[in-house]
């Protein structure tokens, strides 16, 4: 009887959290460095890692805007799948006007000029994404990129997490891509300095940032604009990371094929830290000794697996 008890409360709480959030996912198709589509599906396989271990009460609670901001919309099938497949899923376009706002911004029609085109429109579409989100009245926004996968228990994870943090944040950061320069305590306040795999907002502050991002789209990437809005948006201006990262990125096709590497590479993949400490050489024996110091790595090893409780990220 108790440990029925327990689970209801469980999945009870869980609910209740998954009705305040509304996730926000920006997709485009993904190409090998020849020019060719990405045989990798990642938008599906997210939708698929987010749903299944939900309930069929809980998945009618959940409520993502997936944003197809493909050069060719109707040639991308992925957000269509989606949502005819899982509910809550509703599909959104780019507005007309963020192309027309960024064509007419910059010089040669060079590979460089283009990328700061779509660059700039990923600003604006980000904004309008996140804006639908916060539109809904839910309390909190979750932006994804596509190409990342939850961990496992993602759900009640991040419900623990929002408990814990001080309440002054700009916004979260569910994914640690790491330096490797200072090790983090887990919701620790962080150096933001990118990467946008997984952001998490809450609505009752999120218009400042939103109108930061428009002000500025022109200027730099969107993960750039966050670190300095951070810096100059004091109370509430802080970041806090989770460590491990709660959300992994695998993509490793992009959607410039001239920036996808060849074989395809991820360029910030999640690892456990564990087959790191297994192979010293990698990294210093100063960190290696810190690492061992501020976490209890013996007791991890024997529950270890790839998406289990250790599990970080870094720059290769």
């Amino acid at each position: 009887q108790q440990p029925q008890q327990q689970q209801h409360v469980t999945q009870k709480s869980q609910k209740s959290f998954i009705s305040d959030v509304c996730i926000a996912i920006s997709s485009s198709r993904r190409f090998a460095s020849d020019g060719s589509e990405s045989p990798v599906h990642y938008l599906e396989s997210l939708a698929k890692k987010l749903y299944d271990p939900l309930t069929d009460e809980q998945k009618n609670e959940m409520k993502i805007f997936i944003i197809n901001v493909d050069r060719k919309p109707a040639d991308y099938s992925q957000p269509f799948k989606v949502a005819k497949s899982f509910p809550g899923v509703e599909l959104i376009y780019s507005p007309s006007e963020h192309s027309i706002q960024s064509e007419g911004l910059f010089g040669p029609n060079d590979w460089d000029t283009k990328q700061k085109r779509w660059e700039s429109k990923q600003v604006l579409d980000d904004a309008y994404l996140i804006e639908q989100c916060r539109n809904t009245g839910r309390a909190y926004t979750l932006f994804l990129e596509d190409d990342v996968l939850p961990t496992s228990n993602v759900w009640a994870k991040m419900e623990a997490k929002i408990e814990k943090v001080p309440d002054n944040y700009a916004f979260l950061t569910f994914y640690n891509p790491s330096a490797w320069d200072k090790v983090y305590f887990d919701l620790e306040e962080y150096n933001f300095f990118c990467c946008t795999q997984s952001i998490f907002f809450k609505n009752s502050r999120i218009n400042p940032i939103l109108d930061y991002l428009r002000q500025n789209f022109a200027q730099q990437p969107v993960d750039f604009l966050l670190g300095e809005y951070v810096k100059t948006s004091p109370p509430n201006g802080h970041v806090y990371v989770t460590i491990p990262s709660l959300f992994q990125h695998v993509g490793a096709y992009t959607t410039l094929a001239q920036r996808t590497k060849n074989p395809p590479q991820i360029n910030h993949e999640s690892y456990s830290w564990l087959p790191f400490l297994l192979q010293p050489s990698k990294i210093s024996n100063n960190f290696l000794t810190e690492m061992i110091n501020k976490f209890d790595l013996s007791e991890e090893a024997k529950s270890f697996r790839h998406d289990a409780h250790f599990s970080t990220s870094f720059e290769q």
